[in-house]
Order: structure tokens, then C-alpha cells, then sequence
């Protein structure tokens, strides 16, 4: 036990070392902050201390580094969000995003709905900087669910924004018979859910809801943000745009993204669906309360919402992670636990169930 803390501690060393040095070959970031605040441009910079906060999301590790430092005009304290990417194109795609997702917001200009500033992309060293928020995310905020249900569908009915287009529903039809060759189903039972999805593909192409997509828009992108000095709830944020689609997608595939692992969740404790149904509704509720500000509505974008479609797809999605997962875990393992088999292949069904139901039974938009 006393090993591995040692190693902690090293690592915790370590990274404070290599977050310094960042901090240190970006004193124009600090430089601009004291201008921000000051309206005086220093010559003069002294990091004094740093903390940091690592949080893990899909995306890869963030370090929330809260940086004390000073300058002939004080003593400053500022907040950044220190990404470190796999390569340089990511940089270069996600930085191009996030400014997109930044002037999108500001033009709307709802005061609340916002995404966290690019500081400084820096595609060489693999490394992004954005302005730190405090707050938590959507997944463990203690605001009244529909309140904060209410929210999210605002920020993303805000990203997503007025154009109206056709979806591209022959690329959702071409994944869907690409995905249900992965699953492990019988052949007639591949055959019943291409036709119960064949619906949608028809249903999508008479639909204007195509447009510009998050990607990623889950509950553990989405940060819920209050003021210190009380608890009122200021703001709500979305972070993490790598993965933005500016094409013919459809809305409702980041409305089922949002809301896949809470069904999934919801399904398997209680075989029930009646809590994702009901934020759903207040989801939707706040996505049309900023449509109509564009004199929109989801009834005039979708006559049918393929919201089940999305949610089913998205459902498989994490059938076949989780078969992947399986196989690397049982690679590597000297003895099968015959009864872990047996209830992954119990969970997998039951998922392949859940995903059949919402199919043919429209539960969430009939």
C-alpha cells in the first residue's frame, strides 16, 4: 500500500512540474488576464503556485489549474482548463470547433447558455488552454431535474441553432446495416430490426431537421455552473466540442446521445423507463422554448421524431463497446468466471430488448 502511494505522490510531482513549465512558456495568456482585469499590460511575471484538479472525460484527461501568480500591478489568481491532445490535427480540428461553438453562443447571446473560452490552441505541443469554470457536471449537479433538463435542452437547441435542412438519412440506413452485422443476433431477428428501423429512414428524409451536430453531447459535457456568493444558477456549459459534425446530421442524434446511459441505466435497475421519459420531456420543453425564438417548433421539424431510432443505434453502440471490452478483458485472463459469462450475455440481451421495444414501440415520442 505504502508503494503505491509513494507512486502517487511522485506522479502528482511530476505533473505539477510538467504544469508549471506549460504555465511558464504561456505567460502571455496571464499577461492578457491582468490586462482583462487591470486594463494595464505587465512586464512582469511570477507564478507563485498552482493547483490542479484532473478530471476524466471520453475525450482524454483535463486539468482545471488554478494559477497564482503576480505581477508589478499585484497579486492575480485565474482559472485554466489544460488540455493535452493525441496529435496535432486534433488541436487544429477541436480549436476550430470550439470558436465555431463560441461566436454561435455570443451571437445568440442568452446570457446563460455558454461554452468555455479558447485561450490558445497550440497544435505542435499538442495543447489546448481554455478558460476554467467552476461547476458541476449535468450527471451530479444537485438542481431539481427538470430545471436543469430544461437547461440542457436550451444550450442544445442553441448550438444547434435555425438552419433547417434535410437529414441524410441514407448515411443513418447505411450505418444501421452496417451496425446489426457486429451484434450477435440471429439472422431473422436482424432481418425483423432493419425493418422496424426502415420506418425511420423514410420518416428522416421528409423531416428539415439536418443540420450542424455536437457529436458528443452527453450529461458529463454538460457543466451546471452557480455563483459563489449564492445558489442561484448562473450558467450551464458545454465543453469537449471535438467531435462537432457540420453536415446533414440529424438533431436527434444529440438528443439520444444525451440521453442513451440514463435510459440504459434507468432500464437495467428498475426495467422502467419513467424517469428518462419524464426528462425528456422538460428536454424538449427548453429546446423548443429557444426554437421559437426562430419561429420553429420540433412538430415542424420532424412530422416524426426518429428520437427512438437514434436512441436504439446509440444503444448498439455500446452493445459492441462493451463485447470489445469483453474479449480484451477475457485475452487476458488466465481463468473464465463462467458466471460473469453468463451475465454479460444476459445484459447484452436484455440491451438487444430494450433497443428492439423502443423500435417498435416509439415509448418516448408516440
Amino acid at each position: 500500500m505504502s508503494n503505491r502511494n509513494d507512486e502517487d505522490i511522485v506522479d502528482r510531482i511530476v505533473l505539477r512540474q510538467a504544469l508549471m513549465t506549460v504555465i511558464s512558456n504561456f505567460e502571455d495568456v496571464l499577461r492578457e488576464n491582468v490586462y482583462e482585469t487591470t486594463a494595464q499590460t505587465p512586464q512582469v511575471i511570477d507564478v507563485r503556485d498552482v493547483d490542479e484538479v484532473t478530471r476524466f472525460g471520453a475525450t482524454g484527461q483535463v486539468h482545471l489549474v488554478t494559477i497564482d501568480f503576480s505581477s508589478e500591478f499585484g497579486a492575480h489568481q485565474t482559472m485554466w482548463a489544460i488540455k493535452f491532445s493525441s496529435s496535432g490535427e486534433k488541436v487544429f480540428s477541436e480549436a476550430s470547433n470550439s470558436r465555431w461553438l463560441f461566436k454561435q453562443l455570443e451571437y445568440l447571446n442568452y446570457g446563460n447558455l455558454r461554452t468555455p473560452k479558447l485561450l490558445f490552441a497550440f497544435p505542435e505541443e499538442k495543447i489546448l488552454i481554455y478558460e476554467g469554470i467552476h461547476g458541476d457536471t449535468y450527471f451530479q449537479a444537485d438542481v431539481a431535474p427538470r430545471k436543469k433538463a430544461v437547461l440542457a435542452g436550451r444550450l442544445l437547441a442553441a448550438i444547434h441553432g435555425s438552419p433547417t435542412r434535410s437529414v441524410d438519412a441514407e448515411s443513418y440506413e447505411n450505418l444501421m446495416a452496417l451496425m446489426l452485422l457486429d451484434l450477435p443476433i440471429s439472422a431473422l431477428r436482424r432481418e425483423a430490426i432493419g425493418k422496424a428501423s426502415s420506418i425511420y429512414f423514410e420518416e428522416m428524409k421528409d423531416s428539415i431537421g439536418g443540420g450542424n451536430i455536437f457529436g458528443d453531447y452527453h450529461q458529463r459535457n454538460v457543466i451546471l455552473s452557480r455563483e459563489k456568493q449564492n445558489t442561484h444558477l448562473q450558467k450551464i456549459y458545454v465543453i469537449d466540442p471535438e467531435y462537432m459534425m457540420f453536415a446533414d446530421n440529424c438533431r436527434c442524434e444529440d438528443i439520444a446521445n444525451f440521453f442513451v446511459f440514463q435510459l440504459i441505466e434507468e432500464y437495467k435497475n428498475t426495467h422502467s423507463i419513467d424517469e428518462t421519459r419524464s426528462a425528456l420531456h422538460f428536454f424538449l420543453l427548453g429546446y423548443n422554448q429557444v426554437l421559437r425564438d426562430f419561429n420553429l417548433s420540433l412538430n415542424e421539424l420532424y412530422p416524426h421524431m426518429p428520437l427512438e431510432f437514434h436512441l436504439a443505434y446509440h444503444i448498439f453502440i455500446n452493445i459492441r463497446m462493451r463485447i470489445k471490452r469483453s474479449r480484451q478483458k477475457l485475452k487476458g485472463s488466465k481463468q473464465v468466471n463462467k458466471r460473469s459469462v453468463q451475465d454479460f450475455i444476459a445484459e447484452v440481451k436484455e440491451l438487444i430488448s430494450l433497443a428492439e421495444f423502443l423500435l417498435k414501440e416509439r415509448p418516448l415520442t408516440s
